[in-house]
């Protein structure tokens, strides 16, 4: 719980170092409360049929995610300078989206758009995900001290 709270307390700090344990302890609580909120709705949904209850659900669940999404960009961030790389790493998969949506609306390149853009994200995040599971650089570096 302390990893957790730890990854909300330093929401806007983008400088230093944090570990894959921090990490995945707060993707992990994110996947479990998502869970946990599309058990309820579903659940909710069923039992007293209000189809307009259910979207003010799906409505906090949105707003939670992006709430929370500020704090994994930070936590991304400062996972990447504990392997030695810059934070602006986190920014790849967002230029690369808009430059094939851009591509695509100026010149026309693809047939399946969304399709074939939506592939490129997802192997774009793989590849972050590889990035972010790496070992820690094991000396201080110009983004912190070394925290075994």
């Amino acid at each position: 719980m302390k990893i957790i709270l730890d990854s909300f307390t330093r929401t806007l700090d983008f400088k230093g170092r944090s570990t894959r344990k921090e990490l995945f302890f707060y993707i992990l609580f994110l996947v479990i409360l998502l869970l946990i909120a599309f058990i309820f709705e579903r659940i909710y949904l069923s039992t007293v049929g209000y189809y307009s209850a259910s979207l003010y659900i799906r409505t906090g669940i949105i707003f939670f995610f992006f709430i929370s999404l500020i704090p994994l960009i930070s936590l991304s961030i400062r996972r990447l300078h504990d392997i030695n790389l810059s934070g602006l790493f986190i920014g790849i998969p967002i230029v690369i989206e808009i430059g094939l949506r851009v591509a695509d609306e100026v010149f026309m390149i693809f047939e399946y758009t969304d399709n074939f853009i939506g592939l490129v994200g997802i192997l774009i995040f793989i590849g972050l995900l590889v990035l972010c599971t790496q070992l820690s650089h094991k000396k201080n570096n110009k983004y912190g001290k070394y925290v075994p």
